[in-house]
């Protein structure tokens, strides 16, 4: 069998969406997207027409990787934003070649660090990584509630030492390390907004990265938070009413019915307990995966 590929940027945007859709059909989420979504996903969350392709077998469309690289604290981070393969075309051994042809983009591209999430239950796939190299260094558990937060409008009726800036995304550069590319600052900088808490010495302590999402009415129907991290120089004496305080100015605590998440890392336990005594359920579970790369060219 001969495979090929086809760099995005050489194939029609119909043409992606086609191959994307039909690569995640039965997958454990649904990841369909119409053109329009597409198309602001690649300028979202910063990948690369270029750098992504589309893999032909036999001349026949079966599958597609989304890439996009970042130069994150100097390093070069590449990013591997969805790897698809049509249904009747897995288990042939397509997904190892294109795994194979994205990381000799990598090195082509000069990327010190290949960076990917997977689904947790999709072992198959975690398998693959591992393979190629890949170790998990991470997991993520997005947190869900949707009911109002009673304990955060209390929260707020509570005298509180802190003050409270609200910011753009760019403003959390000082804070930038190599993380989920899902959770960086990057990704909210066109629709994304900054919460800073501030001590009595008007020293940053905390802060939450978030965005709201609106229905096609104008009505907020959901808040999605990609970092909520209070900061190990402040001295704060209470961390969880500093955390619920914060949470309080991004969360809308007095709605009903906005579907509110927050995605937690494996090393933000003090995060986990206290979205659990506030009501919050884990939902879909990520690992995030990363690389060293050798042989950059």
């Amino acid at each position: 069998m001969a495979y090929t590929l086809k760099r995005l940027n050489e194939c029609t945007l119909d043409e992606a969406v086609q191959v994307w859709n039909e690569g995640f059909t039965g997958y454990y989420v649904d990841l369909s997207m119409t053109l329009e979504r597409f198309h602001i996903r690649m300028l979202q969350e910063g990948l690369s027409p270029k750098l992504s392709f589309i893999a032909y077998m036999n001349g026949i469309p079966v599958g597609i990787v989304l890439n996009g690289i970042r130069v994150i604290q100097g390093r070069n981070v590449s990013w591997n934003g969805g790897t698809g393969i049509s249904p009747e075309y897995r288990g042939m051994g397509i997904g190892k070649w294109m795994i194979d042809q994205a990381l000799t983009i990598y090195r082509e591209e000069g990327v010190e660090l290949a960076t990917l999430e997977a689904i947790r239950a999709n072992e198959r796939a975690i398998r693959l990584y591992l393979s190629k190299g890949y170790e998990i260094a991470d997991e993520m558990t997005h947190m869900t509630y949707e009911a109002s937060l009673p304990a955060l409008l209390e929260a707020v009726a509570t005298h509180s030492p802190y003050t409270y800036r609200h910011a753009a995304p760019h403003e959390l550069r000082d804070y930038e390390n190599v993380m989920p590319w899902q959770l960086q600052w990057a990704n909210y900088r066109w629709d994304g907004e900054v919460m800073f808490a501030y001590d009595q010495k008007d020293r940053e302590c905390a802060y939450a990265l978030y965005r709201r999402i609106f229905d096609r009415n104008g009505r907020l129907a959901g808040i999605s938070v990609g970092q909520c991290r209070l900061i190990s120089e402040s001295e704060s004496k209470d961390n969880s009413l500093l955390l619920r305080s914060l949470l309080a100015r991004v969360l809308q605590p007095e709605m009903d019915g906005c579907r509110r998440t927050i995605m937690v890392r494996g090393t933000e336990a003090f995060l986990m307990e206290e979205l659990s005594k506030l009501g919050f359920k884990p939902g879909a579970s990520q690992v995030y995966m990363s690389r060293a790369m050798e042989g950059s060219i």
